[in-house]
């Protein structure tokens, strides 16, 4: 029988998945150290598991705190984990490790390039590490708004870039303080129209009509309207 890491991680993950708190509790007890691929495929069963919501926060600090994670992979996963729980009970140490992470992969993105499709641009967006930390973020503040405070000065710190990457993954965090944020929306999604492809963002722009430039707004939407991308000029 043909085997590998990858498929007993695979196949791990899977187990993980259908009893996540007797894993979490047997490897809490272990002594023994285990490889980043296996903390990424514990993560992954764990993010996934339908019984996610049933594992306190407290428990799964434990679990972070003992193993950590230093690959991207891992790293992704433990941020989907709390991207898919529906409660927001975190200590301030895992906020400060979160924004420790959206600081860090902020840096590692470098991009010019033009995309084809939105679809491309979204499905690179959410399978990178910066973009998955601003849709946790995101998740956070859909929660507990208040949370903003750990990550105003990054957010204030990138908010000039001209990658595009970037740009749509901030909008995730931007959405739920348009009104703050709404000059930067707006011009985000002047010069790149693949941003009003981010999840809720074109509502949000509507929203703004009463205060802010329509011109601005009525451009955006034209620019939707005249894109070769069908998904654009569907939500355009």
């Amino acid at each position: 029988i043909e085997s590998s890491p990858e498929m007993f991680a695979s196949d791990f993950s899977n187990a993980v998945a259908e009893e996540p708190i007797s894993f979490i509790e047997m490897m809490l007890k272990s002594n023994k150290s285990i490889n980043d691929l296996y903390v990424g495929s514990f993560y992954l069963g764990i993010s996934k598991s339908k019984y996610l919501n049933d594992i306190s926060e407290e428990l799964l600090e434990n679990l972070f705190t003992k193993f950590g994670g230093t690959s991207e992979r891992s790293i992704r996963y433990f941020l989907e984990i709390i991207k898919n729980k529906n409660t927001c009970l975190w200590t301030e140490n895992t906020y400060i490790v979160i924004n420790d992470i959206f600081k860090k992969y902020s840096s590692n993105i470098e991009d010019n390039k033009k995309y084809d499709k939105s679809i491309d641009l979204y499905g690179l967006v959410i399978n990178s590490v910066f973009g998955t930390v601003c849709k946790t973020i995101s998740h956070i503040l859909s929660i507990d708004n208040s949370k903003i405070a750990y990550f105003e000065e990054g957010i204030n710190e990138y908010k000039q870039t001209n990658s595009i990457i970037k740009r749509f993954s901030l909008l995730f965090i931007m959405f739920h303080f348009y009104e703050k944020y709404a000059n930067y929306i707006l011009d985000y999604c002047l010069n790149d129209v693949y941003c009003i492809v981010v999840d809720g963002i074109m509502q949000r722009i509507l929203q703004l009509c009463s205060k802010y430039n329509k011109e601005k707004i009525v451009k955006i939407i034209k620019l939707g309207l005249s894109s070769n991308d069908e998904h654009i000029q569907y939500i355009a």
